[in-house]
């Protein structure tokens, strides 16, 4: 850190969290009459400087023709100038909620944070605090406009109506708070429930059958798993998934273990709504597969030297190979309303229950890699879908 002058022409704006530069002119007549009482910071970047904080004191010293300006040059990269030119501003108070939650969404884009990465930086105490914060972007502009604004509307009013389902319904509700002059929080979250079950009891009176997405292959739909808006809450009767593995994170290059975890969050949390009846998931059955027949190899494991036997084989060193998986069943509590038709043709018969009522499934596993890096053998969703689904039902694979 040292302070020189430096030539206007050398110095960048660069990027700034702040989009609000209001009161610029008050700063204008404080300049003219006290000169800069505090240099601006800057980070060198080859034969030019990169404006860290006080991009509102560069723009008022050039209109007043200045032709240099005293600066302190901080010796960091660019991304963590980003998070200092954060944190000064927020030390004056200078961001709105909007401006925080613009500054959040573009660090984890520009720098591939996730979550942990941002709580850890002081962003927030927690992981749902961020996910409240960047929330705020979803809305309609005109909200996000009110909030920016901090006169009616202010960020707790704002993450209350983001559980609001219909963007229509957000900005009616927020034109009635700002008709009264404002609303408690408590009041507007009560308000949001109930227009929400309103709403979805209307659905529910005019809803007709699952409708299943058209794509290539008949009755299959590809899409990233985030955004599943095709899938109306309650109307899947069963999700079979593999979970992506972590060791090598081969399903997205460039993904780190954290970012990984936080993405199987988001769709599990995604996917448990899409399931049938309001209830809280619960575990009924394990069922262990075994992915080999006996005396064979699992082929994970057919190449490493540590799990085969030699003659030199230090004594201790044995590596007991693991051929089996787990497959966990889960319900939503509750009964469903079926009609004896339905279940008389959905019920397995006994011979099929007879084989799989046994808590271990010997199937051989799929040979090669072919379109997936971990594939696994269709008999095993076969089995499932016969034994927890209804004949009639939307089966999701997230």
């Amino acid at each position: 850190m040292h302070y020189r002058s430096i030539n206007l022409n050398q110095i960048h704006e660069g990027y700034h969290p702040r989009k609000d530069f209001t009161g610029k002119e008050k700063l204008k007549r404080s300049i003219e009459k006290y000169k800069l009482l505090e240099p601006i910071l800057v980070r060198k970047d080859r034969d030019k400087y990169i404006v860290i904080d006080g991009i509102m004191r560069l723009r008022v010293v050039k209109e007043l023709g200045w032709k240099e300006i005293t600066c302190n040059i901080l010796d960091v990269d660019e991304e963590k100038s980003y998070h200092i030119s954060y944190i000064k501003n927020t030390q004056r108070k200078n961001l709105s909620p909007i401006e925080e939650a613009l500054h959040l969404q573009t660090v984890k884009e520009k720098f591939g944070y996730n979550h942990e990465d941002l709580v850890k930086l002081g962003y927030a105490p927690h992981r749902s605090t961020l996910d409240d914060k960047i929330g705020l972007l979803t809305l309609p502009e005109t909200i996000q406009n009110s909030i920016a604004e901090g006169s009616v509307i202010g960020p707790s009013i704002g993450y209350a109506l983001c559980e609001l389902k219909d963007a229509d319904l957000q900005v009616k509700l927020a034109e009635e708070i700002i008709a009264r002059g404002g609303m408690s929080v408590r009041k507007v979250k009560d308000k949001v429930k109930s227009l929400n079950d309103s709403r979805k009891g209307h659905e529910e009176e005019k809803e007709s059958p699952p409708e299943i997405p058209i794509g290539e292959i008949p009755g299959v739909f590809i899409k990233d798993a985030y955004y599943m808006s095709e899938i109306k809450d309650e109307s899947v009767g069963l999700i079979v998934t593999s979970p992506p593995y972590g060791v090598g994170l081969e399903y997205e290059k460039g993904v780190n273990f954290e970012k990984h975890l936080e993405n199987l969050e988001r769709v599990f949390s995604k996917s448990v709504r899409e399931i049938l009846r309001k209830h809280n998931m619960r575990l009924i059955d394990t069922i262990i597969w075994k992915k080999c027949t006996k005396g064979k190899r699992d082929f994970n494991w057919s190449s490493n030297p540590q799990a085969n036997y030699h003659d030199k084989k230090r004594h201790t060193t044995y590596r007991i190979v693991n051929n089996t998986e787990y497959i966990h069943v889960y319900e939503k509590d509750g009964k469903r309303d079926v009609t004896p038709e339905i279940e008389d043709r959905s019920r397995v018969s006994k011979e099929e229950y007879d084989e799989w009522n046994d808590g271990v499934w010997e199937i051989h596993t799929v040979q090669g890699k072919k379109g997936h890096p971990a594939p696994f053998p269709e008999e095993i969703p076969r089995r499932l879908i016969k034994l927890y689904s209804y004949i009639g039902d939307i089966v999701l694979d997230p």
